[in-house]
């Protein structure tokens, strides 16, 4: 359990940094090139940002008691959150106005940004089982 608590902490730690770090370069650059975006940028991270650590968080609790099977709750959860990424942002992603290859960049950046993270973790998290 202790280690758990250690690696929760760690992979928050990171998630924070990355949120930080990418987010102030990400809105820096839209501001810098003066582009504006049809969505809240902040929104997106912060999305991603807590359904990363909900995840994360899960897989570790899945890992204590189902260790055999953590891998596949890893793959139903990252299913879920895109799921619920694309019903949530359905507005933004589904609007009648067409979206510029900026706005798609900018949409895809957090999410593969987080995911790797994620993956990263996770699969430390597997193999030192």
């Amino acid at each position: 359990m202790n280690n758990m608590i250690r690696r929760v902490s760690i992979y928050f730690t990171a998630l924070a940094v990355v949120f930080f770090v990418t987010y102030f370069f990400h809105s820096y650059y839209h501001e810098d090139t003066g582009q504006s975006l049809s969505y809240s940028l902040l929104d997106m991270y912060f999305f991603h940002a807590i359904s990363s650590l909900f995840v994360y968080i899960a897989v570790e609790i899945i890992n204590l008691k189902f260790s055999h099977q953590t891998g596949y709750a890893y793959l139903v959860l990252v299913f879920l959150k895109i799921g619920f990424f694309a019903i949530i942002f359905s507005s933004s992603l589904l609007s009648e106005i067409s979206l510029n290859m900026l706005d798609r960049i900018s949409i895809i950046i957090p999410m593969f940004l987080f995911l790797t993270l994620e993956a990263i973790f996770c699969s430390r998290l597997l193999n030192d089982n």
